[in-house]
């Protein structure tokens, strides 16, 4: 078991420095009883080891992993946004051909997208029907505001 675990873990730090070449996005740990732990690959992740611990990130945003508990680790190149909380806006909003098609919306409506750093990319009154074209963006995730409603939306 300990064998295992220290190949496991030997193996996420002997390719971490090949993971974003390759597109990977997420670390997925699983333990043996409870939820996995997803953390994000970026150029800034560290990786260390604390008694039978696993470490990943800085001391102020650390996710620590118990070897012993450690089932698999795998590579996803799904990438998490830390967005939790948006609403369900699924009625009156189309997803076709990296556009995204907002209906049903009143006179005074204002449609404003947001990437993931603050910055408003695009902004626009709105009346009835509004279509954002998300294909001159940056590959991301971007937040729409609307009518005090929020969608998540990633561009690939």
């Amino acid at each position: 078991m300990k064998l295992k675990t220290f190949i496991v873990a030997a193996a996420v730090l002997l390719s971490s420095a090949n993971i974003t070449a390759a597109g990977y996005q997420t670390i997925i740990a699983t333990p043996y009883d409870g939820e996995p732990v997803k953390i994000n690959i970026s150029d800034a992740l560290n990786t260390t080891f604390d008694g039978g611990d696993m470490v990943f990130g800085d001391t102020a945003n650390a996710k620590r992993i118990a070897l012993v508990a450690l089932k698999s680790i795998h590579f996803s190149t799904e990438g998490i946004t830390g967005i939790e909380g948006l609403d369900d806006v699924s009625e009156n909003v189309t997803i076709e051909d990296g556009r995204v098609a907002l209906g049903n919306l009143a006179a005074d409506s204002h449609v404003t997208v947001y990437a993931l750093d603050g910055r408003a990319v695009l902004s626009a009154a709105a009346e009835g029907s509004y279509v954002i074209d998300f294909g001159a963006l940056e590959a991301g995730v971007y937040v729409i505001r609307y009518n005090n409603r929020s969608l998540k939306i990633a561009v690939k």
